[in-house]
Order: structure tokens, then sequence, then C-alpha cells
């Protein structure tokens, strides 16, 4: 699976520190195209896929997603079983369903 991480190293949170960590659902318009990805700062994450610092990633190819869905839990670990699982879905319906109805998800790993 291909995970888009920053080409510049930014300083991990201190172990022990507790912080919310987000699934979230990007889209643009321009190519049609829905992406989904965790991270811990969700105003970042943003500006660093409008400005391509994902190398190889497909996110690169536009510059107007705007976030269609954020979800926040308690956990790294939880928020990335969240995107395994909705991106081994592989379905734009699926992603478009959870839009509409995606408090299910943040309960079913929030509860495990």
């Amino acid at each position: 699976m291909l995970r888009c991480e920053p080409s510049s190293s930014h300083k991990a949170p201190q172990k022990g520190a507790f912080f919310m960590h987000y699934f979230y659902v990007i889209y643009s318009k321009k190519v049609d195209h829905y992406y989904i990805g965790e991270t811990m700062d969700l105003e970042r994450r943003l500006m660093e896929h409008h400005q391509g610092v994902f190398k190889g990633c497909f996110t690169r190819r536009s510059d107007d997603w705007v976030y269609s869905l954020t979800i926040s839990f308690s956990s790294k670990m939880k928020a990335q079983q969240a995107e395994r699982f909705v991106k081994k879905m592989n379905s734009r319906k699926f992603v478009e369903r959870l839009i509409q109805e995606s408090e299910w998800l943040r309960i079913r790993f929030e509860n495990d």
C-alpha cells in the first residue's frame, strides 16, 4: 500500500504525550478523485498535499484538495486501522456513503 509521507522531516511527539489523530478523506474536483489518509495535524497535512511535498503520491496531481470528511481518534493506531479498512474497500461508492454516514467508522475502531 502506498503511503504518502512528507519528504521533509518533522519531530515526532514525545512518548507518553496524548494527541488526537485523524482519519480523513480529501477530494479534488480537478481530478475527480478521493484520497484517504491519517494525520495528527489536519491543517498541516492539507497544506502538504497542496504543496506537493509527497513524492510519488497521487495527490501531487492536483492542488484543489478539500476535506470531505475528518474523524478524530484517540490514537494513531486506531486512525491507521480505519484508514486501512477504508482503503481495502477500494470503492468510491463506499467512500461517498461513508462521507454521508461516518459515525459508525469512529465507533467501530474506537471501541476495538
